[in-house]
C-alpha cells in the first residue's frame, strides 16, 4: 500500500508467497466451513425450527421463506448433485449473493442454538457424518462440530498462517499439506482483495485517525478470494465513523469482475459467466445502504478499459439474459405456464440472481447511480412485457431452450486484451 496521505489514499492488492499460502488455507476452509454449517442447518431445522423461530428468520430473510416452509412441512432439502449424490445444494446460493445465503445460515444457527436439544442433535449429526465418511481421510466431525458452529469469519479477514491452519483443521486436516498440490492441479488463484487489505490497515490505526481520510481508492487489479464483492461490507464501520470520506472501489470488468464460473475448472467465456460475474458485484453494491453504508460514502466503479465497446457488449448480453430470466419468471407467476416449485426454479444450472433485473432497472433509471458507476455504455434492459408478447404461443420448453441457448452463447475478449483463457488461466478456489 502507498504511504498514507490524508487527501487521497490508494490501496492495491500485493501478495507474497507466504501470503498466498495463508490465503489459500483461509479460502478453502471458509468455503468448507460455511458448506458444513449449511448442511447442519438443513439437517436440524426440520426438528428444531418452531413456527416462532421460523417467523423471526422469515422477517429477516424473506426471500428464503420457501426454504423455511420446506423444513417445517417436508423435512430436509436434498437434491442430486452433478455426481448423483443427494446433497443440500449451496450453489448458486438459491438466487441470492453468497454472502446473503451465508448470513441466513449463520442467523439460523444462532436461533436454533437456543433450543434445548440443539447440542445433542448437532452432536448426533456430526457422529453420523464421521461414520459415513470414515476411511476417506476427512476430519472427525464430532471433535470439531462445536467450533464449526461457532465459526463466523468475516469474508474479508486476513489471517496469519497459524490461524488459517487452525481454521482449516476443523474441516480438513490435510489442507495444510495439499494446498499447493491442489492449487497447481486445479489451476486456482489465491489473492486477497484490495478492500480486505484496506480494512486490515484501517483496523491497525487508532480509530481517531479514521476521520483524517477523505478520498480513498481501492483498486482491485486481480481476482481475489472469499467472495470478493461482499468485502465492501467490511468498510461500513469505517464509513459510519467517518461519513466525510468517500471510497471508490475500482473493479476492472475483464481482469476481475468476469471470471471462471466453476470452482475447479477453466472454461471459455459465455453469457452465463458474464451474468454471474457482473451480477454479483452489482447486487452486493446495491445492498450496502440497507446494511448501514452512509449515502455518498461508497461507489463501485466498473472499469471497462481497455475495451469499453466490448464491455458495453458484455453488459448488454447480461441485460438480455437477465430479461429473459425475469420474463420467464413473470410467465410462471401469471400461470401462463405450470408454476415450478421454488426449488426447481432456483436449482437450475443457469439461474442466477432473482433480484438482478430490478437492480439493473434502478441503475438504468439513475436511482443507483451514486452507488455504481460504469465508464462504458450499459445498454438497455429489454421490456418484460415485450419479451412475453413476442413469444405468444411458445411452450415452456421453447422458453427454456432460448434461455439456455442465450446463457451458453460464446463470448470473447478483443485486443489489446489477450484471449479470455489467457487472461484468466486460473479459477477462484472453492467459490
Amino acid at each position: 500500500m502507498e504511504k498514507v496521505s490524508f487527501g487521497k489514499w490508494t490501496a492495491t492488492a500485493l501478495l507474497t508467497p507466504h501470503d498466498f499460502y495463508s490465503a489459500a488455507l483461509f479460502n478453502k476452509a471458509l468455503a468448507k466451513i460455511t458448506a458444513r454449517q449449511a448442511a447442519l442447518v438443513n439437517e436440524l431445522a426440520p426438528c428444531l425450527l418452531t413456527s416462532d423461530t421460523a417467523s423471526i428468520l422469515e422477517k429477516q430473510f424473506p426471500r428464503f421463506q420457501p426454504m423455511l416452509n420446506h423444513w417445517q412441512t417436508n423435512g430436509a432439502i436434498l437434491m442430486p448433485d452433478l455426481y448423483g449424490r443427494m446433497r443440500f445444494p449451496t450453489q448458486p446460493a438459491w438466487g441470492e449473493p453468497r454472502s446473503e445465503f451465508v448470513e441466513f445460515i449463520w442467523y439460523a444457527l444462532d436461533i436454533m442454538s437456543q433450543h434445548k436439544d440443539f447440542v445433542r442433535e448437532a452432536q448426533h449429526v456430526a457422529k453420523v457424518w464421521t461414520e459415513k465418511e470414515r476411511g476417506v481421510g476427512v476430519c472427525d466431525w464430532e471433535q470439531h462440530i462445536t467450533a464449526i458452529i461457532a465459526s463466523r469469519p468475516p469474508f474479508w479477514a486476513i489471517y496469519d498462517v497459524d490461524k488459517s491452519t487452525e481454521m482449516s483443521a476443523m474441516v480438513e486436516p490435510r489442507y495444510s499439506e495439499l494446498v499447493n498440490l491442489w492449487d497447481n492441479s486445479f489451476h486456482m488463484a489465491n489473492q486477497y482483495s484490495a478492500a480486505s487489505l484496506a480494512i486490515r490497515f484501517f483496523e491497525s490505526l487508532p480509530r481517531a485517525t479514521w476521520k483524517d481520510f477523505r478520498r480513498i481508492e481501492l483498486v482491485e487489479n486481480q481476482v481475489s478470494i472469499a467472495d470478493s464483492p461482499s468485502h465492501s461490507r467490511g468498510l461500513i464501520p469505517f464509513c459510519r465513523f467517518n461519513p466525510r470520506a468517500h471510497i471508490d472501489r475500482i473493479v476492472n470488468v475483464w481482469k476481475v469482475a468476469i471470471t471462471h464460473e466453476y470452482n475447479t475448472t477453466v472454461e471459455p467465456l459465455q453469457t452465463s459467466t458474464i451474468m454471474k460475474g457482473l451480477g454479483r458485484w452489482i447486487l452486493e453494491a446495491v445492498q450496502l445502504p440497507q446494511r448501514g453504508m452512509p449515502e455518498g460514502s461508497y461507489r463501485l466503479v466498473l472499469d471497462g478499459n481497455p475495451t469499453k465497446t466490448k464491455s458495453a457488449e458484455a453488459h448488454q448480453a447480461m441485460n438480455q439474459a437477465v430479461g429473459l430470466q425475469a420474463a420467464l419468471d413473470l410467465c410462471f407467476d401469471r400461470r401462463i405456464f405450470s408454476h415450478p416449485s421454488w426449488f426447481e426454479r432456483y436449482s437450475r444450472h443457469y439461474y442466477y440472481w432473482g433480484t438482478l433485473y430490478q437492480a439493473l432497472q434502478e441503475l438504468e433509471h439513475g436511482k443507483k447511480k451514486p452507488l455504481i458507476n460504469c465508464n462504458f455504455e450499459t445498454g438497455i434492459l429489454p421490456s418484460l412485457e415485450k419479451l412475453i408478447e413476442d413469444r405468444v404461443g411458445w411452450s415452456v420448453g421453447d422458453w427454456l431452450q432460448e434461455w439456455e441457448d442465450h446463457q451458453t452463447q460464446p463470448f470473447e475478449t478483443e485486443a489489446p486484451l489477450p484471449a479470455f483463457l489467457d487472461l484468466h488461466p486460473f479459477s477462484v478456489a472453492s467459490w
